[in-house]
């Protein structure tokens, strides 16, 4: 009876132990097969939501959770700076389709005056610019002469016989003299001054 008894404690010592041990490997694995799964998928260039990562299940407060968390924030930067790109280049090809679209209506124009309102025109109208101007060099190459304009400002310019000196301290300026491009986005901050 007592060897009886003595098997029956092992038994449900054994039993108690195992429960312990499934339950703590559980809490281990468990977390660690949604770690793996959010790798995978992430790896494979689907990105989740975080949201969607940390409602997979109570979250621990440990090494884990904290690793999942980390995921989560992953992943939605992940997802944030694609949209941005996205958005980027939907941008750019709509600008490349534009600026086609102004190459193919400009060519078939032969009057310089003509083809200069027509091109800043459809520059402004395209996109969606208030204002534009084309500048050309005289013929000695000493002045940068401003041929067309859109705006009221434009037109009292144009009507002074505006002119910079090529090479001067200025966009238009540094366009002539170098004969490269200058990009200007924020005509209160660059290297430049912003004096056309």
């Amino acid at each position: 009876n007592y060897s009886l008894m003595a098997v029956l404690v092992y038994f449900i010592a054994a039993g108690v132990i195992l429960s312990i041990l499934y339950r703590l490997l559980t809490n281990i694995t468990e977390p660690l097969v949604d770690i793996n799964s959010i790798a995978r998928q992430l790896a494979t260039g689907r990105g989740l939501d975080e949201e969607a990562i940390l409602t997979r299940g109570t979250l621990a407060q440990d090494e884990l959770g904290d690793l999942t968390r980390s995921l989560g924030r992953i992943s939605h930067n992940i997802t944030q700076q694609e949209k941005i790109l996205r958005a980027r280049i939907q941008k750019r090809s709509r600008d490349l389709e534009v600026a086609a679209k102004i190459g193919r209506e400009v060519a078939s124009l032969y009057d310089i005056d003509t083809l200069l309102i027509r091109a800043i025109n459809l520059i402004c109208d395209e996109f969606d610019y208030y204002h534009a101007q084309v500048f050309l060099v005289d013929d000695v190459g000493m002045n940068a002469m401003l041929v067309q304009s859109r705006g009221r400002a434009g037109k009292q310019l144009l009507s002074q016989k505006f002119k910079i000196e090529v090479g001067s301290d200025s966009v238009i300026g540094s366009v002539t003299g170098n004969g490269a491009p200058v990009i200007v986005n924020d005509t209160n901050r660059g290297i430049l001054p912003h004096r056309f």
